[in-house]
Formats: C-alpha cells, sequence, structure tokens
C-alpha cells in the first residue's frame, strides 16, 4: 500500500526551473506595466502596428466614397475656350463674303442643383472680318452695305428643370439617401471586421499562453514519469515488480516525451505567429517562448456585466444588414422615379451687342436693348421657353 501511494505522490509533484531570458527580451518586458505578456499590451501593440488594423481603417474612408462620387454630380463646372478660323471657300453667293476671318474667346459657367435645375451661363466675344465682291456699277459698291469689320458680344442664360423624371430632383435625393445608408452599413460591417481582428489577437494570445500552460505540464510529466521508470525498474531489477509493468511505465513515458515534442512545436509556431502578427522584434524569434512570462485578465467581471443587462445589445452586423435594407429601399425609390418619362422645362435668355468696338458691345449687353448713330447696335434681348419629352419605349434600363 506504502508503495502505490509513493508512485501516485512521484506523479504530481513538480519539479524544475526557468530558464533566463536573453537581455534584449527582458529590456522590452520591462517597458510594459506588468513585465510580462498581457492581453491589453497585445492589443495595443495590434492596434499600432498590424496590417489587418490598417486595412480597416482605409475600409472606414471608403465608406464616403459613394457620396462624395455623387456630390460631384452637382460641382460647378467652369469652361473657357479660344478659337480663330479663316474662311477662304468658295462662296455659293455674291452676298456672301469672299473670305472670312472670326477670332472668339468664351467663358462659362454651369451648374446642376439637388432640385434637378440645371443651369448655365456662357459669355461669348467676336472679332469678325469680311472681305465682300463689288457688286453693281460706279457707284458706291453694294457690299458696303455689310459690315466688313466689326465686334460682337453674346451672354446667354438657360435654365433647365425636370418635371417628372427626378422630378425636382427627387431620384437624386433618394440616392443620396441610399449612399449615406450603405456608407453607414459598410461602417458597421468595418466594426465587424474590426471585432473579428481584435478576437482574432486574442485567441492568437489565448493560444500561446494555453499552449505555454500545456508544455509546462507535459513537461513536468515527463520528469516525473522518468523518476517513476528509474524506480520502477530499480524494482523490477530486485523482482518487486513483473517486466510487464515496466513496459508499461515505459510506453506512457514514450507517449509523454512525443506528445510534449509536439506541443512544443505547436507552442514555436504560435509564437512566430505572434511575432509577426504584432511585428515585435525579430530578436524574439530566438527566444524559447516557454521563457516569456505571460499572463491572462479575468473574463468573469465583464462577462457578468454583459449578462446582467436587461435589453440585448444590438450587434453591428444586425446595424449594417439595417443601414443595407434602407438602402435598398431608397435605390428602389429612386429607381421607380427614373422610369417615368422625361419631362423637361427649359427656358433661355441672350443679349448680344454689335459694333466697331469691343468694350461698347460688351456694355450694350449689360445695359440690355439700345440702339445709336455709330453702328454700336444692342438688338437683344432674345428669349425662349420650351417644354420636351423623352419616353423609351422599352425602358429597360430602368426596368
Amino acid at each position: 500500500m506504502f508503495q502505490r501511494i509513493f508512485l501516485i505522490f512521484l506523479m504530481f509533484v513538480a519539479v524544475g526551473g526557468e530558464a533566463a531570458l536573453p537581455p534584449f527580451a527582458q529590456n522590452y518586458l520591462n517597458k510594459i506595466p506588468e513585465k510580462k505578456l498581457t492581453l491589453p499590451f497585445v492589443i495595443k501593440t495590434a492596434l499600432m502596428n498590424a496590417d489587418a488594423y490598417r486595412i480597416i481603417g482605409l475600409q472606414f474612408n471608403e465608406a464616403d466614397l459613394e457620396m462624395i462620387g455623387l456630390s460631384a454630380e452637382n460641382d460647378t463646372v467652369f469652361t473657357s475656350g479660344a478659337n480663330y478660323s479663316d474662311d477662304n471657300s468658295v462662296k455659293s453667293s455674291a452676298f456672301n463674303p469672299e473670305r472670312f476671318k472670326r477670332w472668339d474667346w468664351n467663358l462659362g459657367v454651369a451648374k446642376k442643383w439637388a432640385s434637378g435645375t440645371r443651369t448655365s451661363l456662357n459669355w461669348i466675344h467676336e472679332w469678325n472680318s469680311g472681305q465682300y465682291a463689288a457688286i453693281g456699277g460706279g457707284g458706291p459698291s453694294f457690299a458696303n452695305a455689310f459690315l466688313q469689320e466689326f465686334k460682337q458680344t453674346r451672354a446667354a442664360i438657360n435654365i433647365e428643370q425636370s418635371l417628372l423624371k427626378d422630378s425636382f430632383g427627387y431620384a437624386y435625393r433618394k440616392r443620396i439617401k441610399a449612399a449615406k445608408k450603405r456608407g453607414e452599413a459598410l461602417k458597421w460591417q468595418t466594426r465587424v471586421d474590426l471585432e473579428k481582428t481584435t478576437l482574432g489577437f486574442i485567441a492568437e494570445f489565448y493560444s500561446a499562453w494555453l499552449l505555454q500552460q500545456q508544455v509546462a505540464s507535459l513537461r513536468d510529466q515527463v520528469r516525473r514519469q522518468e523518476k517513476l521508470v528509474k524506480v520502477m525498474a530499480r524494482k523490477s531489477r530486485r523482482g518487486a515488480v513483473e517486466k510487464p509493468e515496466l513496459i508499461q511505465v515505459e510506453a506512457l513515458l514514450a507517449s509523454t516525451k512525443t506528445k510534449y515534442e509536439l506541443a512544443k512545436a505547436e507552442l514555436v509556431t504560435q509564437w512566430e505567429k505572434l511575432v509577426y502578427g504584432l511585428k515585435l522584434p525579430l530578436e524574439f524569434l530566438q527566444v524559447d517562448p516557454r521563457d516569456i512570462p505571460t499572463i491572462i485578465d479575468d473574463p468573469v467581471p465583464l462577462s457578468l456585466r454583459v449578462c446582467g443587462l436587461k435589453d440585448p445589445v444590438k450587434t453591428a452586423t444586425i446595424s449594417s444588414l439595417e443601414k443595407n435594407l434602407e438602402a435598398a429601399e431608397a435605390d428602389f425609390r429612386a429607381a421607380k422615379n427614373n422610369s417615368l418619362p422625361e419631362l423637361k422645362l427649359s427656358a433661355g435668355y441672350i443679349g448680344n451687342g454689335i459694333g466697331s468696338s469691343g468694350s461698347q458691345t460688351m456694355q450694350d449687353v449689360l445695359n440690355g436693348r439700345k440702339e445709336d448713330s455709330n453702328q454700336n447696335l444692342g438688338l437683344g434681348p432674345t428669349w425662349n421657353v420650351g417644354v420636351s419629352l423623352a419616353w423609351p419605349l422599352d425602358n429597360s434600363l430602368a426596368r
């Protein structure tokens, strides 16, 4: 009876000590308040160094891209241009100039508003020179009745309003709403990815800690079983223990050693994953992970607080799905509105001035209608109002 108790005692007594860490590793750990690898340290280091978190940060920025793209549709557009032409072609009528030269420049501003209104303002100034053939006898040439060199300034204002399709910007506002909801959904989904990434690092750290405990336990088991094998061998030589019992203990030792070596290899692999994932100094790869001091937190207090909540906490995944649903509803309303015929109301105003003085023609346009005896003729304004209808018969795109 005493022998059995002694054998059991040998199997459960822990022996051995831990090796000292290299100086650089010990100095690194000394910078941590607990002097050990802890879960808060792992998460903080991952947030600062891990590439996975940088990718998640970029996903947050992507949430606003669609909104920016839609807002760009309402950007104010400035246009400018200059052109020179020299028309020396054969004419079909003597009333056309034999040669006509023109140099013009233009400025324009156009904008689409959230109300579905399109507005544009254009300012054009021209220098014109024409050569006419003489018509008639010895008196003054008939061509003198034409202005051979003159300046012209024109200003045009146009307004266009949609009445059915995208009526007063309805479809555009729904697209903006859908883009906003999709952006919010993407942000919630990014939080899901953030949670998954964080849980991944937590799992990596816990796995490393658990493997450390398994390796330490197996190491102690190997040492205890080695002592047991020595005791059983001595007893076997004295005939106190039969040979099959010794063989059974030796087989158990061999099995435990195999488990020990496998656990050590798995621990090394897990430690390498942590070093690379956290971007710790590569010198840590040379450190025996069994010697790295680690400590885990106590999850019980947080679990009790969460379980004690009266109302269930809405997860980021559910919030993301809800925002995507709201975006789909807004897209449906926009598509339904865009399926209507395109009915537009348009209006325009054009003022111009013609004369020998460029500055005077510009002033005539600004002043409105004006006539004088110096051939500075302000013959504007011209205005128009119209309605247009476009109705795709198949309407495939809207469907």
